[in-house]
């Protein structure tokens, strides 16, 4: 894992990567796969560099061949059909501009570039932030913990009670009590 990543800092697709498989067309209680043709949903990590080095179509099809090497000698072998559709982090940064193509938004450059990532709050009044691309980071665990901050600032923001500073006012009536002494 850590070479994988050494491999990404360096802008280079890993030698060896970490490879996410999504079988979609499995049902969730059995898991058994479906009759002919199944739809796999695939992912390795690449570097965010969509904004400044897309990658080539022969870097493309080699980090293919890899995934599809690596993933038989786990016992998985593929053959990709006519429908084989790759999505690459150039194609990731034109759909969402500003990610250099990272999944989980802005793109990483830079070694401070964690610690740029936006907080809940935005400038535009009522429009908070959450998930992977704001802060703490990506991942399940930093997503939900970042959407906890988004519901607490929107709170904050939106309380219907907003504390009010004491202030005299002219004129009313009197809310002191006052007793009258008897006479006889």
């Amino acid at each position: 894992y850590a070479r994988e990543f050494e491999d990404i800092a360096r802008g280079e697709v890993p030698g060896d990567p970490t490879i996410y498989v999504h079988a979609q067309d499995r049902d969730a209680g059995t898991q058994t796969a479906p009759q002919g043709p199944e739809r796999l949903h695939i992912i390795c990590n690449a570097p965010p560099l969509g904004d400044t080095r897309p990658h080539t179509q022969s870097e493309i099809h080699q980090c293919e061949q890899r995934i599809f090497a690596r993933l038989a000698q786990c016992g998985l072998t593929i053959e990709p059909g006519p429908h084989l559709h790759t999505t690459t982090p150039a194609m990731f940064e034109a759909m969402f501009p500003a990610t250099g193509g990272a999944l989980y938004g802005r793109s990483t450059h830079g070694a401070a570039a964690a610690f740029q990532r936006p907080g809940a709050r935005t400038r535009m009044p009522g429009l908070y932030l959450a998930g992977g691309g704001a802060h703490p980071g990506a991942g399940v665990p930093m997503a939900a913990l970042s959407g906890r901050l988004a519901a607490h600032a929107c709170l904050a923001d939106l309380a219907s009670m907003r504390p009010s500073r004491p202030v005299a006012t002219p004129g009313g009536i009197s809310t002191r009590s006052r007793t009258a002494a008897a006479t006889g």
